[in-house]
């Protein structure tokens, strides 16, 4: 294709030709269900668009994701709140305006399969998700077949793809994100993609109860050490976003 030198018209973007337009679609998996239709797909998930059961173990007693036949049911539960996404969610309105549209969107880092971000729907809040592709298979895979929108991520060698002052809430419910590691860096990150101190809400729950792990004692003295620094850089946050600390009525702290 050639087009006018002048006034730089060739070095600009151009559709091609019809002849050279892609006139198809990328197959869907073998198997691949037409997946259900909001608010459906925020509870139900098919099995064959995400087979994936490690999680249905690894996370029963949270009360994350179960299989149930041929789909995926998704009760709203997380680590933090195994009772449900709602009445947690309900808890932070009373400390946070979620109510009079100063939050209109969120990032939810270390989302899980993002319930939180679906439930906040109710609240006109849209959420995005971010999870690490870690041993919790499909995670991100999860949130999309949900209908939350969601992106791998890790906060570990590259900035968010998101311009400064994107967000009004960030997010994380004991997310394990390393806050107090590389100098305060990943914290540095998600203070730079919040709007201005007036409107900007970074929630960081800092209980560690109820870890049971094959290494239990050594991972509890890793989070009590990785608190320590985190309250060190909370105290700076405090001050430079004029946050608090308060307890919700379920005793963790946020």
């Amino acid at each position: 294709m050639t087009f006018p030198r002048e006034n730089m018209i060739y070095r600009e973007r151009h559709c091609p030709p019809e002849e050279e337009k892609l006139h198809c679609l990328i197959a869907a998996p073998r198997g691949y269900a037409t997946p259900f239709r909001w608010p459906m797909s925020r509870d139900y998930v098919p099995f064959a668009n995400a087979p994936y059961k490690s999680l249905t173990v690894e996370k029963a007693v949270q009360n994350w994701i179960q299989y149930e036949g041929n789909v995926f049911r998704f009760p709203g539960g997380g680590t933090q709140f195994p009772q449900g996404a709602d009445a947690y969610i309900d808890e932070l309105a009373a400390v946070i305006p979620l109510e009079n549209g100063m939050v209109r969107n969120a990032l939810d880092t270390g989302c899980g399969v993002a319930s939180w971000g679906a439930y906040l729907f109710k609240k006109n809040v849209v959420t995005v998700s971010i999870a690490p592709r870690d041993s919790h298979e499909a995670q991100v895979q999860f949130a999309l077949e949900r209908g939350v929108p969601a992106i791998i991520g890790v906060l570990g060698t590259i900035m968010l793809p998101f311009p400064s002052g994107a967000f009004d809430m960030a997010h994380c419910s004991r997310c394990l994100i390393p806050w107090g590691s590389n100098g305060g860096m990943y914290m540095k990150e998600v203070d730079r993609v919040l709007r201005p101190v007036v409107t900007g809400y970074f929630l960081v729950l800092l209980s560690t109860g109820g870890i049971t792990t094959e290494h239990g004692n050594v991972l509890k003295m890793s989070l009590r050490r990785s608190k320590g620094r985190l309250r060190t850089l909370l105290n700076f946050f405090v001050g430079k976003r004029n946050m608090r600390r308060v307890k919700l009525q379920s005793g963790e702290k946020v």
